[in-house]
């Protein structure tokens, strides 16, 4: 068989071979160098038309011998191609011992894992401008001259992108030169290990943006004097400012529901927590070695305190605010009961605390909080009766004696009611804990106060109260059962008739001045 060759079908496989390979190229990786701003080589992965800087060595990976300060572009071209740089891959300057000072262009969004791990002698970061050149001023203790005046200033502030999203993990570990960080609110996440280990470094600001800190992310940050934690921050990791030995205070946001494992772990210059009422859970050895913390304050938001959390800690007062107190299992594992000096608790509580701490072996001192709560007593009308606190020791109840005993005395002609608490007892016990008033509800009296007026009569029928008697009638006062004064009528003669029709049914008191004296009565409506 004789075998031709078909142009036309040679021709077709070219150019779907041709289209192919159009397709794909775009998308694969390419891989080259260039020298950057500051004489620096850098090799770069392009992928999807972006450029990463992915090794400043084609040798070993790591840059051992990349030394001074660097200026990373905002682009980089190849083949007569231009690409933004978007990326510092993982491990690009890890073990970069001697880069001193690096800028950032505003394109970079990824700073990877170990991006700047162990660079011990980075001192700051700066982001782009035009064209940005490290200067004397750039060092630490720099001294700038100004007119005839002599200024001294720290280290300049080092500033991440605000194009950055996220910060990998242990991307600044082991900068041990590094003396200040900020952190745009374009970040999101702050990752493991982020600046553990940097040694030097004074002060961190963290934009509201940023909602998890990961574990560890500032542990062994020894010189760290101050960082505001904002809002945003809902996740603290473990061990996130652990051996941080340097701060002295610290406010938890109101944003954060656990304090983790280890989260302040050996700060032991920490003499200040603020724990907000979000908090629900202490986790273990969250405060262990903090040997400066002398008091602390932990609101009734918590449930649940971790093994060893108070560990070594010699706490002079701690303020609780349970009326009922966590199990006596969870404030030993915490070292709480054994640990502390005073705990200040709520006025009222002292009784659930010893039931639910306190044992044949062990009591503890406690001191409720709010003495000199003020109680209140008064009478519904003040020339019908007195009221009296028993023991009479003023108007003020301290929280150790936080049982209040009152007692209500009629004046002549009258009675007591009942207070208007609801309460009927007289004497009555009271249990104070807050600032409080009771008043007590007197009434005329039901009775013949006159024994010669026996005659009187008073009595209800269809919406009518009559009276009648046989002596001048000077007026006729009508109450409610509460002592509550609803009507007077003058009376010129012996009887009369009070319309109560508008009145609910119920029990009514009719007081009667007569020429002779005083009667009252009760009618029903």
């Amino acid at each position: 068989m004789l075998l031709t060759s078909n142009p036309i079908k040679k021709l077709l496989l070219s150019f779907f071979t041709i289209a192919s390979l159009s397709l794909t190229l775009p998308c694969q990786a390419q891989s080259f160098s260039a020298v950057a701003p500051s004489g620096h080589t850098l090799y770069y992965t392009v992928v999807n038309g972006e450029a990463k800087v992915v090794s400043p060595s084609s040798t070993s990976g790591y840059g051992n011998n990349f030394t001074g300060n660097l200026i990373i572009p905002d682009s980089v071209s190849s083949n007569g191609i231009t690409y933004p740089v978007t990326t510092l891959a993982a491990n690009v300057f890890l073990y970069c011992r001697y880069l001193t000072g690096v800028t950032i262009p505003q394109t970079v969004t990824t700073i990877g894992n170990n991006a700047f791990g162990s660079c011990s002698s980075l001192v700051s970061m700066i982001v782009s401008t035009d064209n940005p050149v490290f200067d004397s001023r750039d060092n630490c203790n720099a001294i700038i001259e100004t007119n005839s005046n002599t200024l001294m200033f720290g280290c300049r502030s080092s500033v991440i992108p605000n194009t950055v999203t996220s910060i990998g993990d242990k991307a600044f570990s082991g900068c041990s030169s590094l003396t200040s960080i900020s952190i745009p609110n374009s970040v999101t996440s702050i990752g493991n290990n982020a600046f553990s280990g940097c040694t030097s470094l004074l002060s961190v600001n963290i934009s509201n943006s940023v909602t998890s800190i990961g574990q560890e992310a500032f542990w062994n940050c020894s010189s760290l004097i101050g960082i505001t934690i904002p809002n945003s921050v809902t996740s603290i990791g473990n061990g996130a400012f652990k051996n941080c030995n340097n701060i002295v205070s610290f406010n938890i946001p109101t944003s954060i529901t656990t304090i983790s494992t280890s989260t302040f772990w050996g700060c032991s210059s920490l003499a200040n927590i603020y724990i907000p009422n979000s908090v629900t859970v202490i986790g273990n050895t969250a405060f262990s070695n903090c040997v400066a913390l002398t008091n602390i304050t932990i609101p009734n938001s918590v449930f649940t305190i971790g093994e060893d959390a108070f560990k070594d800690c010699t706490l002079d007062t701690v303020t609780l605010f349970w009326e009922i107190p966590i199990s006596q299992s969870l404030a030993n594992a915490s070292q709480l009961l054994s640990n502390t000096s005073v705990f200040s608790i709520p006025c009222g509580s002292i009784s659930y605390y010893t039931l639910l701490w306190d044992n044949s072996w062990n009591t503890h001192n406690y001191q409720e909080r709010g003495a000199d709560f003020q109680l209140n007593v008064s009478a519904s009308e003040d020339d019908w009766g007195t009221v009296s606190i028993i023991p009479q020791d003023g108007q003020y109840i301290r929280c150790a004696d936080s049982i209040a005993v009152i007692q209500a005395i009629a004046n002549e002609g009258y009675q007591f009611s009942h207070w208007d608490n609801g309460n009927v007892a007289n004497p009555d016990t009271l249990r104070v804990h807050s600032d409080s008033s009771v008043t007590a509800i007197f009434v005329p009296s039901i009775g013949v106060e006159n024994p010669i007026m026996a005659e009187l009569q008073v009595y209800a029928r269809n919406g009518q109260v009559f009276v009648n008697g046989e002596c001048n009638i000077k007026d006729v006062q009508l109450y409610d059962i509460s002592g509550k004064l609803l009507k007077t009528v003058k009376v010129d003669g012996s009887n009369t008739v009070i319309d109560i029709t508008r009145y609910a049914a119920g029990v009514y008191i009719v007081r009667t001045n007569t020429e002779n004296g005083l009667i009252t009565r009760k009618v029903v409506r």
